[in-house]
């Protein structure tokens, strides 16, 4: 019984090891304005719904739906508006602060 129980508190202490795996990229942007439904899709396949406030990053895809208006403003301070039914992939984006130079490579689907 003993060992079943130090098993099963091994197994529990290394639960969280999977989740720390995958680390989450950092954010290159933030929605700042949004009317109706934004959803992200990570290259993996997960999706995440968007609100107001939330950060988008590299890799991803923004997807509006029918009726929907959002605008993503990126770390260096260009803007994105996409329209209705509009999908947007962040191909790769790259930002330097210090020399206030930015590349964004973004393709519309």
């Amino acid at each position: 019984m003993r060992a079943a129980s130090r098993l099963l508190g091994a197994l529990l202490a290394l639960a969280p090891l999977p989740a720390l795996a995958q680390s989450t990229p950092a954010a290159v942007g933030t929605v700042t304005h949004l009317s109706g439904v934004l959803v992200a899709k990570r290259a993996d396949g997960g999706t995440r719904l968007l609100s107001v406030k939330s950060p988008v990053s590299e890799g991803e895809t923004l997807s509006t739906e029918q009726g929907t208006y959002a605008r993503v403003k990126f770390r260096d301070d260009a803007e994105v508006v996409l329209r209705p039914s509009t999908q947007l992939k962040i191909d790769a984006y790259q930002y330097q602060d210090a020399r206030r130079s930015a590349t964004t490579c973004c393709s519309i689907c």
